[in-house]
Formats: structure tokens, sequence, C-alpha cells
């Protein structure tokens, strides 16, 4: 008999969670030999978000815990819900509180791929190619490309962890208890990192079409940008090259041959050049530490002058690989001010920004399958880089030597 805790972490989603509790229900009513509660951890919404949630009928039994007022984010929740599964010694499986697309396929994959011994799973979706910008254009692209594993949606809330898993990471917490803040969304990319330093079997299922709460990426996406970026940057320069090389693992995806269609996320380009060319002029002091010098001119004669800025996918490599440089060289100096950290990391902002609109205007004229062939042929340019990174962090090592 396997146990499993299903988590849906939420705030404020009253008009979304009963259909996706009751596509959790129907799932798992639909496997053999396991017993499951399913748990909804909530930062207090006040949109009768516990209601709907309570009120949903299930076969399933159903658990409602609340993180209070002052403890108000995604990883509180996420961290409430793994304790529950290791008091339990269970597998555990978030879902996202807005999903609309939800299947009960998606609970029969998840379990499939425990039962085969799996210890992260993580989504592959079919998505807009405008989404995901975080993902496609920073957080990808560095677990690809410097950490060398295909885990397409790193930061995906929709996850399954095994029992043991689980169990390792909130030890880990306890005994290397992270100096930076993991309650809010930096957890996705936390538990991504310590899927690695687990050294479990990894794969990605194809869950088809994502449909969730649209994100605009000038203004909805800053606190995620730099919340998910702190653990993975962290993880990269708390481990030596010679591990790093060792993370590197073939990682399957699980239903690849499925096909999905999926709808059209517009991006409002005119806006987005002008938050990118406003939040630059604010920033430029402190992106000319960060930026280094054979890129910056670059940069700002982009930004500064030309009525359609473009970041190309080489110069943003270079960005991606400064900023990383620059953190370590905080965390050799001794600073461990997690604002000091969001400080930094805000000063790529624009650039991110000016990345998405490139990446945008180059698709164009595309489908999401051929943008889809651009993210990824992006991500394996920058794995033959990384070692030029490899070589900076090892000169800036003998610095501090």
């Amino acid at each position: 008999m396997r146990n499993i805790v299903i988590g849906i972490p939420s705030l404020n989603e009253a008009s979304t969670i009963s259909s996706v509790v009751s596509t959790v229900n129907l799932g798992l009513s639909r496997v053999n030999n396991v017993t499951a509660v399913i748990i909804n951890a909530d930062n207090d919404s006040k949109d009768g978000t516990k209601e709907a949630f309570l009120s949903t009928k299930t076969l399933f039994p159903k658990k409602y815990i609340n993180s209070g007022k002052s403890r108000i984010g995604k990883g509180y929740n996420m961290l409430n819900v793994l304790r529950i599964a290791a008091r339990m010694d269970a597998d555990c499986i978030f879902f996202d509180a807005d999903l609309r697309s939800i299947k009960p396929e998606w609970i029969l994959k998840y379990l499939k791929a425990l039962e085969d011994g799996f210890d992260f799973i993580s989504p592959s979706y079919m998505r807009s190619k405008n989404a995901a910008t975080v993902t496609n254009h920073l957080i990808y692209p560095i677990f690809r490309g410097i950490l060398g594993v295909d885990i397409r949606q790193p930061i995906g809330g929709d996850i399954a962890l095994s029992k043991n898993l689980v169990k390792f990471i909130l030890q880990q917490l306890e005994i290397n208890p992270p100096n930076f803040n993991i309650t809010g969304f930096g957890i996705d990319s936390y538990i991504s990192c310590s899927a690695l330093a687990y050294k479990g079997k990894i794969c990605n299922v194809n869950l088809g079409k994502k449909v969730h709460k649209p994100k605009d990426p000038s203004k909805d996406l800053t606190d995620i940008l730099i919340e998910e970026s702190i653990p993975l940057f962290d993880f990269i320069i708390s481990n030596s090259l010679d591990k790093l090389r060792e993370f590197e693992q073939n990682v399957p995806y699980l239903w690849q041959n499925e096909v999905y269609s999926v709808g059209n996320h517009s991006v409002d380009l005119k806006k987005i050049k002008t938050v990118l060319k406003i939040t630059f002029l604010n920033l430029k002091e402190d992106i000319a530490k960060i930026v280094n010098e054979d890129v910056l001119p670059r940069v700002s004669h982009q930004l500064l002058e030309m009525s359609n800025p473009i970041l190309e996918i080489e110069d943003w490599i270079k960005i991606l690989g400064d900023i990383i440089i620059y953190f370590k060289k905080m965390k050799d100096e001794g600073i461990t001010d997690n604002d000091k950290y969001k400080k930094m990391i805000h000063c790529i902002f624009p650039l991110y920004l000016t990345r998405v609109y490139s990446f945008a205007r180059e698709v164009k004229s595309l489908n999401e399958r051929e943008s889809e062939t651009i993210i990824r042929r992006n991500a394996l340019l920058f794995y033959t880089k990384r070692e030029d990174l490899f070589r900076r962090l090892k000169n800036e090592d003998s610095r501090t030597c």
C-alpha cells in the first residue's frame, strides 16, 4: 500500500481550488492500493478558499492548514505539506491551486513514475511560446546549461517527490539551513536543486497543456525571478566544479509522444519595452558593477538608443555568468543579507525583460513547437559555454585563497 500526500498550496484561489480537488480525487479513485490525504496548505486566504476546499466532496480525506497572517508565502505552504508527508512516511505530490487544465491522468502518471522508482518527477507542459518566461529564459537554461540536467520545468508547481527525497530535504534544512529565504517562490528551485543533491532518479512527465492564471512579465514576475534565482545561484557556487559536473545526468521524458494543442498567450511588447527602458535607466549604475565591460556597451546601446532593443542569446549567457560570479563575490565577502541578494538580482530585471522582448519578436511568426526548439537550442548553447564560466569560478576561488 502506497501512502500519498497531495499538497495544494493556495492564496485566494476560491474560484479554482474545488475543480483541482475534484480532479485529484477522481485520479486517485482510479488507482488501487493507495492511501491518500488531500491537503490545502493555505496562506490565510480571505476569498473563501477554505470553504471551497472543505465543501468539495471527495472519497479521500481532506485536511486544511493555514500558515497564518504572518507567514505568507508559497514556501511556508509547501514546507508544511512536506512535514506532514514525512510524518506519514508518504510520497508527496503538489498541484497549483489555480490550475484550469488539470486532468485525472496527471495523478496516474505521477503515481506510475513513483512506482517506477523515480524520486523527483517534474512536469513537461505544452505551453504558449510567450508564457513561462522566467523558466524559459533564466531557470531552465541554467539547469540545462550549467548543471547539465534537462529538467524542463525546474520551478513548475506540479511536482512529485518520493518519501526518501521528502525526508532528505527536511533533514538538509535542519543540518544546513539556507541563509536566504525559501518561504516564498524560491522553494521551487530549492526543491529541484535538492533533488540533484540527493542524487536520486529524476524524470520529466508530459502533462500536456497547462492553463492557469496568466502573468505579465513586466509586472507580475519580479518577485518570482528574484526569489527563484537565489537558491539556484547559491547551489552553483556552494558546490565544487567537480561536483557540478557530477550532477549531470540523463533525465528521461515519460509519455513524450503524446501530442497536445495549446492556446496563445499574448504579451504586450509595447509595455515590456517601456518598462525595460525605464528600469534600465534607473538601475544602470548598479548593472555596471555586475555586467562585464565587454558586454555592457552593446547592451546599453540597444536599450538606450534602439527603438527595438535586442539582447542576443550569447550576451545573455555572459550576463547570467556575470551575475553568478558577482553572487559568489558577495558570498566570499561574507555578505549573507537576503535583501542584498534580492537587490543584486533585481539589477538583471531589465535585461531579462530585454531577452523576453527579443525572443517574442524572434518567434513572432513561429508556432509553439518551433519556438520550443529555439528555447532548447539556446539552453544547449549555454551548455557548450559552461566551461568558460567554470574557469571564471575557478579564478575567483584562486583570488580568495
